[in-house]
């Protein structure tokens, strides 16, 4: 009889071992899954800011001449990226549970970057922005366009398209 007790008390041990076991898994992962999500989101944040950096690039070096043309190859993991022709703005925005930069303020980032960053709920809304002193044009007119995340990568053609009134117009287009 007093073997089926022993054999009986390292089951009960073996139960109750792991569930604290699970239980300091759980408490740790609790912990840890918001802040590898938020750094998750810091990293897509800073290789858009790139993205739009070698966008910013491209438009610069299209601006020299007339029916001067590049192409920039995108992809987009996560948010969306907006050319606003109306406004003369590129920007990419996205939900994040990283808090950026101070909410509320717009930030500059570099020479050409300003960033936003504004409570939405119990995440953020961060909006990385170039504003430029040229037309922006899409498909030929003032309108804005938004490419949103995909798996598959975008061109962004861009091109010179002259001046009018001496404002350098450049045009550009998703293919």
């Amino acid at each position: 009889m007093k073997y089926n007790k022993t054999k009986a008390q390292v089951w009960v041990e073996t139960v109750i071992y792991t569930l604290i076991g699970l239980s300091v898994i759980g408490i740790l992962l609790g912990f840890a899954v918001p802040k590898i999500n938020e750094a998750k989101d810091k990293a897509v944040i800073e290789q858009s800011i790139s993205v739009l950096e070698g966008v910013d690039g491209k438009i610069y070096e299209v601006q020299g001449t007339k029916w001067n043309k590049r192409v920039v190859d995108l992809r987009i993991s996560r948010g969306k990226l907006v050319i606003d022709g109306t406004n003369d703005d590129i920007y990419w925005i996205m939900d994040s549970k990283n808090r950026f930069s101070e909410p509320g303020t717009e930030i500059p980032f570099g020479k050409t970057i300003k960033v936003l960053t504004e409570e939405k709920g119990d995440a953020w809304s961060v909006r990385l922005k170039i504003h430029y002193e040229i037309n922006l044009t899409v498909n030929g007119v003032d309108s804005s366009i938004e490419i949103i995340s995909a798996e598959t990568p975008y061109s962004l053609n861009m091109e010179n398209t002259g001046n009018v009134n001496g404002i350098t117009v450049v045009d550009m287009s998703v293919g």
